[in-house]
């Protein structure tokens, strides 16, 4: 069963970097170099018996590291957050490399799942535009959140509205931002309050459970199932693919064995949703 967990870990990851890699993020040229690399680092793993030279492998890690730390000093600010934590990821693996570091890597995953959520769940907090509804009712009026309900065509004059809010929104990106022009977004038929004030505090308590969670009881098994759910859930409000993608693995490293129906439920949604993602991104090339 080890065996097995170590095998799928590897061949997760190389999802993962797939997945990260062909958003194209950091440019074509670097971003297919991040993934050329990322295979030649990852796929000897595989084989215990590989007869790659040791120094060999050393040299791909490290120019493999430093193709992706330079697509965070030229993209850094069109990154996602997903590619840093998949860096993290990387990092984390890289240093264990034997069969036996495996609950290394549970534990380091899990400090950083805990880092994630705690700092995004104070910056939510301590950010205005966030505490007091301004992004969740932004992120309405523009479209940004239930697109996926809305572009059904099942509400066209929500969506009409919708697309007044963007064209107003468009007009504005075309003007002097030093000039401080404001503009009033609307948008009919939503109860825009109650939806404003439960996407806020659903969001903020969740990231809050989940931080003291995974910090007091990180095994237990209502813990990792109600990650699996809050990764899901998000699917009802928008699409993050990428970074649903790279939480699931996250849960499935983090699962305990003994709990095999829930690691396989991590395991099959994680390539579920990777493999849609990296659908999705061809579908943007094309």
């Amino acid at each position: 069963m080890k065996t097995d967990i170590n095998k799928f870990l590897i061949l997760g990851y190389i999802l993962l970097l797939f997945v990260n890699c062909l958003e194209f993020r950091s440019g074509y040229i670097l971003s297919l170099s991040q993934l050329f690399l990322g295979l030649l680092a990852f796929l000897p793993r595989l084989n215990s018996n590989n007869s790659w030279n040791n120094n060999l492998l050393l040299a791909i890690e490290v120019l493999y590291v430093l193709s992706l730390i330079s697509g965070v000093y030229l993209h850094y600010f069109s990154l996602p957050n997903h590619f840093f934590l998949f860096i993290t990821i990387t990092l984390v693996l890289l240093i264990s490399r034997q069969p036996r570091h495996l609950s290394y890597v549970e534990n380091n995953l899990r400090w950083v799942f805990i880092i994630l959520m705690g700092f995004a769940t104070i910056h939510k907090l301590i950010e205005p535009t966030f505490i007091n509804g301004d992004f969740a009712g932004y992120m309405l009026m523009k479209g940004s959140f239930f697109h996926h309900i809305l572009d059904s065509g099942l509400f066209p004059e929500i969506q009409s509205s919708i697309d007044a809010n963007n064209a107003i929104l468009s007009e504005l990106e075309k003007t002097d931002p030093a000039l401080g022009d404001t503009l009033f977004l609307n948008i009919k038929h939503l109860p825009l309050n109650f939806l404003i004030k439960g996407l806020t505090i659903f969001i903020i308590v969740a990231e809050l459970l989940l931080t003291l969670l995974f910090i007091f009881f990180p095994r237990r098994k209502n813990t990792l199932l109600f990650l699996l759910i809050f990764v899901c859930s998000i699917m009802l409000v928008t699409v993050e693919l990428e970074f649903q993608s790279t939480l699931l693995f996250m849960g499935f490293v983090m699962c305990p064995v003994v709990f095999s129906g829930l690691k396989k439920a991590y395991k099959y949604t994680f390539i579920l949703f990777a493999l849609s993602a990296i659908l999705n991104n061809f579908k943007h090339l094309l």
